[in-house]
């Protein structure tokens, strides 16, 4: 007998969780805890590293810095003493102060982090840890052809936009001393803020407790930075080397049309994880399983902020691990699957059975709740976008994936991209698909 579909719980964002504007450019959510004692609180600032670079290394530099009265070790025995934990996250639109702690240690835990707030100190010792850290980063970067798959993608995509050719340079870092963070992290305060709290504390004695945070510093309006995918103008090979790797990686991207209304998202999404999602998806069955041409395969639909931008381009990307001798085969097959794209009811089932699936598994726990609806809200969002995704999938048609396929697929123009041993990749048998273009470090990552 068939199994009914159960309906997909989605959180609801008014419902779930509590919002207290406290000021112009100040809000508070809360979600209680049913469980225990434990609460979490964060302080996000609403600018981020795509806006400001400087932000992922502000980061690691107040988690390891000290305020006026007191060392790094003794903020963090006091954080110890509390039973609190105290994390620093730099994320592409936000800033964020992070406590865990239990409820009863809420006052003190707030009023530390107010002092750090208002009496962070230029640590040299800091400075010197952070920058250590970075060289060793940087340096070691493209060893693995695995380094290397992250900036290349992001480079056709968002061209000088990427993240990171958008990172502060070694020279750059280099440069950076510890008075020019602390007054970053200061001048990061100006921003719009908003508070997500999960706990037992009643939601009208949080709002009270942030009082003795510097709030009022909070005057700028959060800052957006939305990028836009590149478009495919003419056929090219990217070729990256990496001596002595044992596999290369295949990549193809291509721009796709936007999808402004929410009908043609859900068709999109549905379409991008037959064709490259899970197990049963077209491109693992092909070039898998049928074929045994790769180690590893999939696609990733690439999608703007529809809040904001709803006439944006979309992309689709594909990765494949293979050996060296079979790059052509990968690049043939997966450029032919593109093109024309087999159509297996079952399959398309399984595919979308798997996005409902996985919009269920993402009903947050209760103590994420106040962070999903945050991060919407913060991207433009006034309604759950998973609440309308679980309504349309389920009715989007296998005539309307293969349409879709017809239309924007099949005849576009797509870069390719391998990453491997130059000696062991045939680069003149490359050039079938386009200009083969040799990238170096210096034309992906800073």
């Amino acid at each position: 007998l068939p199994t009914p579909q159960l309906p997909i719980r989605t959180l609801h964002f008014d419902r779930d969780v509590s919002r207290t504007q406290l000021a112009d450019h100040v809000t508070l959510y809360t979600c209680p805890n049913p469980v225990n004692n434990i609460f979490s609180f964060a302080l996000r600032y609403h600018d981020g590293t795509r806006h400001t670079p400087q932000l992922g290394l502000l980061a690691a530099y107040v988690d390891a810095a000290g305020t006026d009265s007191l060392s790094k070790q003794q903020l963090a025995s006091a954080w110890q003493r509390m039973g609190v934990t105290f994390e620093v996250k730099a994320a592409a639109d936000r800033f964020s102060l992070v406590l865990t702690g239990r409820d009863d240690q809420l006052v003190p835990a707030l009023t530390l982090l107010a002092h750090l707030l208002q009496h962070a100190r230029a640590d040299e010792q800091a400075m010197k840890q952070l920058k250590q850290e970075v060289r060793v980063e940087r340096r070691s970067f493209g060893k693995q052809a695995t380094d290397v798959v992250g900036p290349l993608l992001q480079y056709v995509a968002y061209g000088p936009q990427s993240n990171y050719l958008q990172q502060p340079s070694l020279k750059e870092v280099k440069a950076l001393t510890a008075d020019s963070l602390a007054a970053l992290f200061q001048q990061l305060q100006q921003y719009q803020c908003d508070i997500v709290y999960c706990g037992q504390t009643d939601e009208h004695q949080v709002a009270h407790l942030t009082q003795q945070l510097p709030l009022q510093r909070s005057q700028e309006a959060a800052v957006s930075v939305e990028r836009t995918v590149n478009v495919v103008e003419q056929p090219v090979v990217y070729f990256y080397h990496v001596p002595s790797s044992r596999q290369n990686l295949v990549c193809s991207y291509e721009q796709l049309p936007p999808q402004p209304q929410a009908t043609g998202r859900a068709t999109a999404q549905l379409w991008a994880h037959y064709m490259g999602g899970g197990m049963t998806g077209v491109l693992f069955q092909h070039i898998r399983e049928f074929r045994s041409l790769a180690y590893s395969t999939q696609g990733e639909l690439i999608e703007p902020n529809y809040a904001r931008r709803p006439e944006a381009p979309q992309a689709f990307v594909t990765i494949t691990g293979t050996q060296a001798d079979k790059t052509l085969l990968v690049v043939n097959a997966v450029d032919s699957l593109l093109h024309h794209m087999p159509m297996k009811q079952e399959n398309l089932e399984a595919a979308r059975q798997e996005l409902l699936s996985t919009l269920q598994k993402n009903y947050p726990a209760f103590r994420n709740k106040g962070y999903v609806v945050a991060n919407a809200r913060l991207q433009g969002y006034v309604d759950n976008p998973a609440t309308e995704q679980a309504i349309l999938l389920p009715a989007v048609k296998a005539a309307q994936v293969d349409s879709f396929q017809h239309e924007h697929v099949a005849n576009n123009r797509r870069l390719w991209i391998v990453i491997g041993d130059r000696r062991q990749t045939d680069l003149q048998a490359l050039a079938a698909y386009g200009p083969v273009v040799e990238l170096h470090r210096k034309d992906i990552y800073r």
